[in-house]
C-alpha cells in the first residue's frame, strides 16, 4: 500500500482529563503507524514518478 503523505490531514484529539493532541503530532503518528505495518508513506513527487504497468502488457 502506498499513502500519500502530503494528502493526508488529522485534526487535534480532546482526550478524558483534559490532554489534547495536537494535529500534526496525531498525523505524524499515523504515517508512521502506516508505514512501520502496512506500506510505504511518499511524497506526492515520489508518486508520480513510480512506473507505471499497463493492463495485458504481461507484466502481472
Amino acid at each position: 500500500m502506498i499513502v500519500d503523505g502530503e494528502a493526508t490531514a488529522s485534526r487535534d484529539l480532546d482526550l478524558a482529563g483534559g490532554q489534547r493532541i495536537g494535529h500534526r503530532a496525531l498525523h505524524g503518528a499515523s504515517l508512521a503507524q502506516v508505514e512501520d505495518a502496512f506500506g510505504e508513506v511518499l511524497a506526492s513527487d515520489a508518486i508520480l514518478a513510480l512506473p507505471v504497468r499497463k493492463a495485458g502488457d504481461g507484466a502481472w
